[in-house]
């Protein structure tokens, strides 16, 4: 994992976060591309590979062709934007080849970020411009926050955006 700036945890009112790139496609092996990628990518899984037990995880059968990069962790959520627009200039610049196949939908492509904290916040807002940006590439941003969690089914509140 990549730390961008110093966490300010001991805290209870800071709120920190993850990110990474994640991508899915249900018949385009990602193997080769992410092997020629100059992007750092630490899972893989081909379609039908089993995916080792991790956590609460338990073994089972990757149905689709699943790859993820290097997560970057910080301890300010205002710098959400600012990491989500090097994820995307990473992307673009480190795997032309995927970046291609995620801008013309064969493969799918999520950044990810996960909102850690004990007191709820907000979901800080992304400029037009790197909202554009996402959808141009045919990526999707997907925050989970995890300080604001759903009554009913007890998971974090998810915010879905650059969707089309």
């Amino acid at each position: 994992m990549v730390e961008i700036e110093p966490g300010n945890s001991g805290t209870l009112q800071s709120a920190r976060f993850k990110a990474n790139l994640r991508l899915w496609s249900d018949v385009k092996p990602l193997g080769e591309l992410i092997h020629v990628s100059r992007q750092q990518w630490v899972r893989h899984y081909a379609k039908g590979q089993t995916i080792p037990e991790e956590g609460r995880a338990q073994n089972r059968i990757s149905l689709r062709h699943y790859a993820s990069s290097e997560t970057i962790e910080s301890g300010n959520i205002k710098n959400i934007p600012a990491v989500l627009s090097k994820l995307l200039d990473d992307f673009e610049s480190k795997s032309p080849a995927i970046f291609e196949f995620t801008r013309i939908g064969e493969v799918e492509a999520v950044l990810w970020v996960a909102i850690i904290g004990y007191d709820p916040v907000d979901v800080p807002d992304l400029s037009e411009t790197l909202v554009k940006k996402a959808k141009g590439a045919g990526v999707k941003i997907l925050m989970e926050n995890y300080t604001v969690m759903d009554k009913e089914t007890g998971n974090p509140a998810k915010t879905w955006i650059a969707l089309d």
